[in-house]
């Protein structure tokens, strides 16, 4: 009985080494959430995922292969901005000025909604009134309520305002700037115009934030 001896022609072909193969799966990953992102702010959510894919020069199987549906890629996308709202409200916690990093941490959160006009609305159902993104959500009610109650005590601000008033605070502002003509600086305008109004009436308003 003969045994036959393979030879390297009869062997699979040559594999890409996988440290190469990673890192240009991770390449295009940070292309396609990175396109997203922009477009998804500019363009509103409902972009089909064969133009986010198109746009960050990748197949259209290649955008499945990291994100098995949209709203995996959405959720992607908004996990980015859900980790800086964190981070913007826990920073704030180090300035001394109690009225004012209750003040500019609102202005800033409403100015992050202001950039991202489409995502405004995502963000909001996702992560402040959604199931997801629990742990985070935790982090950044605590470190908020802890401004607020700091701010009441140092800062000027009304015993009328709570976390709750500024979950409505964020959905008012969404609808301004979705209903808003397609101008950013427009919409900026008008939100800046609608956090002032909001927080004079908190007692919170300064010079800065009544120019806007």
């Amino acid at each position: 009985m003969h045994h036959l001896t393979p030879s390297a022609a009869d062997g699979p072909p040559p594999v890409e080494p996988p440290r190469r193969l990673r890192a240009d799966a991770a390449v295009n990953r940070g292309r396609i959430v990175g396109i997203a992102r922009a477009v998804f702010a500019a363009e509103g959510t409902a972009v089909p995922m064969a133009e986010i894919a198109r746009r960050a020069g990748v197949g259209l199987a290649t955008a499945f292969r990291h994100f098995a549906t949209p709203e995996d890629l959405l959720t992607e996308v908004i996990a980015g901005r859900v980790t800086a709202c964190v981070a913007a409200v826990t920073a704030a916690l180090e300035d001394p000025d109690a009225g004012h990093a209750f003040r500019t941490t609102v202005e800033g959160l409403c100015e992050r909604q202001a950039d991202d006009r489409g995502l405004a609305p995502a963000l909001l159902s996702t992560f402040l009134d959604g199931d997801r993104f629990p742990a985070e959500r935790g982090s950044f009610e605590r470190a908020f309520t802890t401004l607020t109650e700091r701010a009441r005590h140092t800062g000027g601000l009304s015993t009328d305002f709570h976390y709750a008033d500024l979950l409505v605070l964020l959905k008012a502002n969404a609808g301004v700037i979705t209903l808003t003509p397609a101008d950013p600086g427009a919409a900026r305008q008008a939100s800046r115009r609608l956090v002032a109004c909001v927080l004079r009436s908190f007692g919170t308003e300064d010079a800065t934030t009544a120019q806007g």
